[in-house]
């Protein structure tokens, strides 16, 4: 296991497109860890925080659990063409995973793939699936 862990992580979600972050990933004991990552996307800046549980699975994979919230900002209205409030605005919402993650013994990297549900509460409810593949350096 490790103490904490930096890198980038992708995502691809039905609500709100694609996304690159900046991923810490912290553990508090051995099974809880806090997530947080700081995206941008095309016209996008947000942030999620999460709280993972994990478990052993077999040597270096573990998997794991969790749930958090996101928020964010977006702007379609890059030129200033269009009605700032139909093109621009905050979103809010919760995000739950379930995912796997492998950190190599011998070298500080880490791998992590998982998905969930996404849910918007604002400034409209939607419902979509996010999936997301993280690459981080474990420090331990």
């Amino acid at each position: 296991m490790y103490k904490f862990a930096i890198g980038i992580k992708g995502d691809r979600a039905s609500v709100g497109g694609d996304m690159a972050e900046l991923s810490l990933k912290k553990f508090m004991n051995q099974s809880d860890a806090l997530e947080f990552n700081l995206g941008v996307g095309k016209r996008h800046l947000w942030l999620e925080t999460m709280l993972h549980r994990n478990n052993d699975f077999k040597d270096d994979l573990d998997w794991y659990f969790g749930a958090g919230a996101d928020f964010g900002y977006w702007n379609t209205n890059y030129d200033g063409r269009y009605d700032p409030s139909v093109r621009s605005g905050f979103w809010g919402g919760t995000t739950g995973v379930l995912g796997l993650e492998y950190t190599f013994n011998y070298i500080p990297l880490n791998f992590a793939i998982d998905a969930g549900p996404t849910i918007r509460v604002l400034p409209d409810f939607q419902v979509g699936l996010k999936v997301s593949f993280a690459f981080r350096i474990a420090i331990r």
